[in-house]
């Protein structure tokens, strides 16, 4: 990927990284995330880096056979990373939190593991919130060059 020599590059927490029986930390989780941003800047001192929070995923999840631990102290240590370093986070998860309090059937609709929204479930929430990041409206179309003002 860094070959390609990037303008942005997103990461997305790593729900992976929290599981119990993978014995993950917060700790090692942001040894992983520095390491992938040192890299990545290494490489492309002038790439934009976005991180981002997802779902809550803090169910025991059948379909996965695992729990999630301190998946909000996961999510606050990206949060942390992002305010240090300057970069941009969207954070997906209290979006998902309130839904899955105030609505839990659309919840359960949206991610049916708690962990991996459907493509009903990022159109609704998570596609939103990223075009909200770069100031643009969900339901206005982003410009393009094929579709620009000619001067």
């Amino acid at each position: 990927m860094l070959q390609k020599n990037p303008d942005t590059v997103f990461i997305e927490f790593s729900i992976n990284d929290s599981v119990a029986r993978f014995k993950g930390s917060v700790e090692i989780a942001k040894d992983n995330l520095e390491t992938m941003i040192a890299r990545i800047l290494e490489s492309n001192p002038e790439c934009e880096i976005i991180l981002m929070t997802m779902t809550s995923g803090d169910k025991y999840s059948e379909g996965h056979r695992s729990y999630r631990k301190d998946i909000t102290a996961h999510y606050d240590m990206y949060r942390d990373v992002a305010k240090q370093r300057g970069l941009l986070l969207i954070d997906h998860y209290p979006r998902w939190k309130a839904l899955q309090s105030d609505d839990p059937k659309r919840f359960q609709e949206y991610v049916p593991d708690t962990i991996h929204p459907t493509a009903k479930g990022c159109a609704e929430i998570v596609t939103p919130a990223i075009l909200s990041a770069f100031g643009i409206e969900a339901d206005q179309p982003a410009a393009t060059d094929a579709h620009a003002p000619s001067e």
